[in-house]
């Protein structure tokens, strides 16, 4: 009984390593199927799906640039060369040149009101997009008034200069704190801050040298608050005039449509064809004439030229 049973484990032993073989063989199989599938690249796929996530990031077509490099010792005939090659990553390119601009402007404007900024008259603030001339209410405008006091006439004269010297759109802006108004004069803030708007851009329009199809008025009441209005402070910066100077895009010019220039093209198709007729014409006339009337006339033009002299 022992002998048998060592006999039948001796007899088991000797298989088990099929099986592990077999998971071994399956492994490298599967491996090897990943590597191959890894390696080969389905370029109309990648392709599609590459023009899928451009759409979705919506990149500017105009912008594109190609920074994407292929390295010299590939073969250019490989899928991934030819991918990179015509598929360029596009990167949308800042235009500096209106930003440059409005940096003068505002440089030519504070030196002109310098003696105002530095007695805290005005103040003037420039961003990417447009520059502010801030005028605080107090000292401008009476409470609840619109017309403009003595004293900043001068200001507004200094401000009218200024503007004469650089180019662009103006809009002048009034706002106003969050306190409903009292008077018969204005239904709202809204009217108020129109009005004190107004009033300032007739001083700006004094100036014959500013173009008034530029010049506009707005008025916010005080939907617009620069501070909260939770105190006596912040209302009364609040309460202001602000003239906005913005930069004009360049014009563009527009191209030739499509069909006015094959209207041209056909015209000048059917000039042409017209000149070639006239001259085919001549040239038949030309050839109708028998040599020997040529001559004869050419005789007899020689002596009637002799007769007269």
């Amino acid at each position: 009984m022992d002998d048998q049973y060592i006999s039948n484990d001796d007899d088991d032993d000797g298989g088990d390593w099929i099986t592990t073989f077999a998971d071994m063989a399956t492994l490298l199989m599967a491996f090897f199927v990943l590597l191959l599938s890894f390696a080969e690249m389905d370029v109309e796929k990648y392709a599609a799906v590459v023009g899928s996530m451009k759409q979705a990031l919506g990149v500017d077509a105009k912008s594109e640039k190609k920074f994407l490099k292929v390295d010299k010792k590939a073969d250019p005939n490989s899928p991934t060369c030819q991918v990179m090659d015509s598929t360029p990553v596009k990167v949308k390119v800042k235009d500096t040149s209106l930003e440059e601009a409005l940096k003068k402007k505002a440089q030519v404007i504070r030196k002109h009101l310098k003696k105002q900024i530095e007695e805290s008259t005005v103040t003037v603030e420039r961003t990417s997009n447009f520059i502010v001339i801030r005028l605080p209410e107090q000292g401008m405008f009476g409470g609840g008034n619109a017309s403009v006091g003595r004293r900043f006439k001068g200001v507004l004269k200094q401000i009218r200069a200024a503007l004469e010297n650089v180019d662009g759109e103006v809009v002048v802006a009034g706002h106003t704190d969050d306190r409903p108004i009292k008077s018969r004069a204005f239904r709202s803030n809204w009217d108020l801050s129109s009005e004190r708007a107004v009033s300032v851009l007739h001083e700006i329009l004094k100036s014959k040298k500013l173009d008034p199809s530029k010049l506009s008025a707005v008025g916010y009441g005080s939907s617009r608050p620069l501070k909260p209005n939770t105190t006596k402070k912040n209302r009364a910066m609040n309460r202001r005039v602000e003239v906005v100077v913005k930069q004009l895009a360049p014009k563009k010019v527009a191209p030739e449509p499509e069909a006015d220039k094959a209207k041209d093209g056909t015209k000048d198709a059917k000039a042409d064809g017209a000149s070639a007729k006239d001259d085919k014409k001549a040239g038949d006339v030309e050839s109708e004439t028998p040599p020997g009337k040529k001559d004869e006339k050419t005789k007899a033009k020689a002596k009637a030229d002799k007769g007269s002299k």
